[in-house]
């Protein structure tokens, strides 16, 4: 889910409409960065971070709840991992939205970005911008419009 530029993680059997939220455990998308490069012998080069997920915005409780743990931090600005680039399959508070066939499920987004993926010499911000152009060219602008994918 979204919260302005934050996005947090949550299992799909999360009931972020609970009455109370005692054990709720949410995953800031950039610790999942930190973790990654603190398994690494060394810290990475380049990282790249693909969410192709929802980012709705979350209920009033849960969102009360993020903003709460925001202040009880100090305050302090939440920082990505200086090696790691994000790409977004939606924009912040939207909606992903998936491709389904019989026998497999993928996100929008996703399907866009594996038709660039295997392109000789591209660099990854190369790879990452034709995906999003791909996906805002070929996909209804209903719904283009409202995933609009982010690279960060």
């Amino acid at each position: 889910m979204g919260v302005g530029e934050d996005t947090y993680l949550a299992c799909t059997d999360t009931d972020l409409f609970a009455p109370t939220y005692g054990g709720l455990r949410l995953l800031w998308h950039c610790e999942v960065e930190d973790r990654l490069a603190s398994a690494a012998a060394t810290s990475p080069l380049m990282g790249v971070a693909v969410f192709d997920c929802c980012r709705d915005r979350p209920p009033p409780a849960a969102a009360s709840l993020l903003h709460a743990e925001a202040a009880a931090a100090g305050g302090r600005p939440r920082r990505r991992h200086p090696s790691f680039t994000n790409c977004f399959g939606t924009r912040a508070e939207s909606s992903s939205y998936e491709f389904t066939t019989r026998n497999s499920s993928e996100g929008l987004y996703m399907r866009h970005l594996l038709r660039h993926l295997d392109a000789p010499g591209a660099s990854v911000t190369a790879v990452l911008e034709r995906a999003k152009e791909s996906f805002t060219r070929d996909v209804d602008q209903s719904i283009a419009s409202r995933m609009a994918p982010e690279l960060k």
